[in-house]
């Protein structure tokens, strides 16, 4: 946990150092570069989602990426038998 905690910190202190506005000389728009494109990818996914819909569809249950127990023996515990 301190292991995963501490690289999403890192990768949080990253992405703010290079975001960070450098040089004062240029035109506000380079210096925001960064920040402007990830707002217009997230605006575009978000803009996706809802005009779209996909998210809406599945039919899954909202825990199926846990499987349930099944009541037949794995092939391997077969074999090993």
């Amino acid at each position: 946990m301190l292991v995963n905690v501490s690289a999403l910190t890192y990768g949080v202190l990253a992405m703010i150092n290079l975001a960070w506005p450098r040089t004062p000389a240029v035109p506000w728009y380079d210096n925001y570069i960064v920040a402007l494109s990830a707002l217009f990818v997230v605006g575009l996914g978000i803009a996706y989602m809802a005009i779209t819909g996909h998210h809406d569809r599945s039919e899954a249950a909202a825990g199926d990426a846990v499987g349930a127990p099944s009541s037949q023996p794995s092939p391997q515990k077969v074999l090993l038998d």
